[in-house]
């Protein structure tokens, strides 16, 4: 009936109203009361019309209806669709109130059909007035309480379907961050270690030509490893996975690549004493990674801020949480080595995804202390190592 729904409401209005107009006149042909044909064509025409706007304007297709069973004393069918499309199109419209004045209306149209009001002689017909005057109406309240459903219904799917989109911008929106923080990490890592290596070469061109080579060599290699990084992570921010999957577009390093992280700033020409006591701590990936760049950007810090020529990397885990420390010798606080760009927000951050807060302050090795503690989740029993006591008022971002 898909072709019947595509006609327009009025049209299919028309043709419905011929179906009752049909069934009024053969009821007449059977039992009518002869009444004249001027009469009839009234009747008729006023049927046709209320039948035909009565979902544009239910009320008075009612108020006709009522009129011609208590004037006319016929049209009970013509009633009873009207006084449905009232009930079922019109919200405010209470189903009771209906049915009373509905039946109220056939009983004084029918009071010429009783000349003696005897039960024996009116029974029949009152059953039929009660019929006619409550079931249309209990049918409107159905269909008007299916179409109210209908509508609670699709206003919640059009609901869910925005809240499942605003989801899923929020989830790309919070992976491109994640991308975004670790492009930072790694890029800030190798450009600062580029920029070190290519000054201590320019000093030493004359005097150390292979020394100069060597800091050259080492640029070009950082610069690869960059520019690799930087592709795989603007290839993830396009939607370009890679035939291996989506692990190789971004390195995921952890606490067992520490050591090599340590030797790449020592290659910088960076002395770095590690005290490193993770050996058997087992942690979840996504903390080990975590971790492992809360030191990349300390160290970066030391480097670029600091000009720290030493720096000092402790970690160790306490039975519930995993601790680090990174001390320098550089400027310190007084002497301006406090970042500017987004390295201690970010540092923060990933200790906030754990749970764990990151403290910023004085070293009593006279540059400055980075300190992260990381909830593992699990008890262990390795106790710290001997720690180096703050030197001052620290900064806590938490």
């Amino acid at each position: 009936m898909t072709w019947w729904r595509a006609l327009p409401e009025l049209l299919r209005d028309a043709v419905g109203a011929l179906a009752i107009i049909l069934i009024f006149v053969i009821a007449q042909q059977i039992y009518g009361d002869g009444g004249s044909l001027p009469r009839a064509v009234a009747i008729v025409v006023v049927m046709g019309v209320a039948l035909t706007v009565r979902r544009r304007w239910p009320a008075a297709s009612y108020a006709a209806g009522l009129l011609t069973v208590v004037f006319a004393t016929t049209g009970m069918e013509f009633l009873a669709v009207v006084s449905y499309t009232l009930v079922a199109y019109r919200e405010r419209v209470r189903p009771a109130p209906v049915a009373g004045i509905s039946a109220l209306a056939l009983v004084i149209g029918h009071l010429d059909y009783w000349p003696e009001l005897v039960v024996d002689q009116v029974a029949g017909d009152l059953i039929l007035i009660a019929g006619i005057s409550v079931l249309p109406v209990v049918l409107g309240q159905a269909v008007r309480n299916a179409r109210r459903t209908t509508t609670e219904l699709t206003r919640r799917n059009a609901e869910l379907v925005v809240l499942r989109q605003q989801a899923a911008d929020h989830a790309v929106e919070t992976e491109r961050f994640r991308i975004a923080r670790e492009l930072h990490d790694v890029v800030a890592h190798h450009v600062s270690a580029m920029t070190v290596r290519a000054r201590a070469g320019h000093h030493v061109a004359e005097r150390d030509p292979q020394a100069a080579v060597d800091a050259l060599g080492y640029v070009a290699e950082a610069g690869s490893e960059a520019l690799t990084a930087m592709g795989s992570f603007v290839g993830t921010l396009r939607g370009e996975v890679a035939a291996g999957g989506r692990d190789e577009l971004v390195p995921q390093p952890t606490l067992e690549d520490l050591p090599d992280l340590l030797e790449s700033f020592r290659r910088t020409g960076l002395v770095v004493h590690e005290d490193l006591h993770t050996s058997g701590v087992s942690v979840a990936r996504a903390l080990g990674l975590n971790a492992y760049r809360i030191v990349e950007e300390a160290l970066t810090n030391a480097i670029r801020h600091g000009a720290a020529e030493r720096v000092w990397v402790q970690m160790w885990f306490d039975g519930e949480d995993l601790h680090l420390q990174v001390d320098d010798n550089g400027r310190g606080l007084d002497g301006g080595c406090t970042p500017t760009g987004h390295g201690l927000v970010g540092m923060a951050e990933r200790a906030e995804l754990h749970g764990g807060a990151m403290v910023f302050g004085p070293s009593p090795r006279g540059g400055c202390r980075v300190e992260a503690t990381l909830p593992t989740g699990h008890a262990g029993s390795q106790a710290p190592p001997s720690q180096v006591p703050a030197g001052g008022p620290a900064s806590v971002v938490t």
